[in-house]
């Protein structure tokens, strides 16, 4: 089994590094980058709180006078209030790998998908502790 970013550093990156920086690798284009590929992440917030990034409904996003909480409503109102200009300054490439992810955001219909906007802020605000990713079989070798 492999983790589907073909990286060049693969013999020595850790799962931990290529999600802080949305690794994508030469064959990116076929096997996608790190974050199409983190399912899940349990991960401590800078205020010590443990908390499960996964993609939820909008209506399950976490409420109250918590970190997450304060979060998801500064993300979610900002790709809101931003969508417009988000959309408009946002590459649409296939490669792009740094920043916040806004773009996951600015569609109302679709989930919430923090496990995607955590990957790539290279631990800013987060620490993760326990990420579940896809994994594939390995390619056959050519005889």
């Amino acid at each position: 089994m492999r983790f589907a970013p073909d990286i060049s550093t693969a013999s020595r990156a850790t799962i931990g590094g290529m999600m802080a920086n949305n690794s994508s690798g030469a064959r990116s284009v076929l096997y996608g980058k790190t974050i199409d590929h983190v399912l899940e992440q349990v991960v401590a917030l800078s205020d010590g709180s443990i908390v499960h990034f996964r993609e939820i409904a909008r209506s399950e996003a976490p409420t109250g006078n918590t970190l997450e909480a304060a979060c998801y409503r500064t993300v979610l109102c900002l790709a809101t209030e931003h969508a417009d200009e988000i959309d408009r300054r946002y590459p649409k490439v296939l490669r792009r790998v740094g920043g916040y992810n806004l773009d996951e955001f600015t569609d109302a219909a679709k989930p919430s998908t923090w496990r995607r906007s955590w990957s790539a802020p290279k631990g800013r605000w987060a620490s993760c502790s326990k990420p579940s990713c896809a994994w594939y079989p390995c390619r056959k070798r050519k005889p």
